[in-house]
């Protein structure tokens, strides 16, 4: 909830738990690793951002038992970016953090950096979005409220694509090479989409590997 320099940061955080998880064959927000749920470790983490965590869920999911608030999509089954109006509709500060469930290994130092990029660029950024590889990472992000209307208005045309919505908006891509001394191993990029990733992780554990 602050930064380095011990100033707050205004900033919501919104948690994306409402996938069918199909892959992984479970709720992702219900696995476990070393004793905590995916869902108790990004929300820990975020809580040292912000003061205004939600995760996002369809209603016909398990109830959690979690310290963040809790709500729905408003177009369940519509995807990430029907995840991110949902989220975006309930934050109450300008900028929001957006986590996917699948990266329980986020680093707090990274999404510190991506904030830090907000008053850098004067308050002009509406999506601030890294990089790694050749791939880019929309749920490892932060955006503006502002965002939102454009959201919608691709959503009612049945465009469900983040990658061509960030084209329309304000969109500051973080080169590798910029955001990684703040994430050296690269362990928030750690995505668990199935259960064949799910057990390498744990087998990377076991073997001495990230644990954050």
């Amino acid at each position: 909830m602050f930064s380095e320099n011990g100033e707050p940061y205004l900033t919501s955080a919104i948690v994306l738990a409402g996938g069918y998880s199909r892959r992984m064959g479970i709720d992702k927000a219900l696995l476990t690793i070393a004793g905590q749920s995916h869902l108790a470790m990004i929300v820990e983490k975020l809580s040292y951002l912000s003061d205004d965590v939600t995760i996002i869920r369809r209603i016909d999911q398990v109830q959690l038992s979690t310290k963040a608030r809790v709500a729905y999509d408003i177009r369940p089954g519509e995807g990430p970016l029907a995840g991110l109006e949902a989220g975006l509709s309930q934050a109450r500060y300008e900028y929001v953090i957006c986590l996917s469930i699948d990266a329980p290994f986020v680093r707090v130092e990274l999404l510190r950096y991506l904030l830090s990029l907000i008053s850098q660029q004067k308050r002009t950024l509406q999506a601030i979005i890294p990089i790694l590889g050749n791939q880019i990472y929309p749920i490892i992000s932060v955006y503006h409220i502002s965002c939102l209307s454009e959201i919608q208005q691709r959503l009612d045309q049945k465009k469900r694509r983040v990658i061509d919505f960030l084209q329309n908006v304000a969109t500051r891509y973080v080169a590798q090479e910029e955001w990684e001394p703040f994430d050296p191993d690269h362990a928030s990029f750690t995505m668990l989409n199935s259960r064949d990733d799910y057990e390498k992780v744990l087998q990377h554990l076991a073997d001495g590997g990230f644990m954050g």
